[in-house]
């Protein structure tokens, strides 16, 4: 059985590093047996902020 992979967010609190999310992926797809392909990122919006 195949694993559903797994988008883990980091980030900065206080000067340490944090987990801010820990999720399985959503988009996940097996296009041939054994190769699961999901999107990381995406925007709906051009150009792209990058400001959060």
């Amino acid at each position: 059985m195949n694993k559903i992979p797994r988008r883990i967010v980091i980030g900065n609190k206080d000067g340490k590093s944090v987990i801010i999310e820990d999720q399985q992926v959503e988009n996940a797809v097996e296009h041939f047996p054994g190769l699961i392909i999901s999107d990381v990122w995406n925007t709906q919006i051009m150009p792209a902020s990058l400001i959060f």
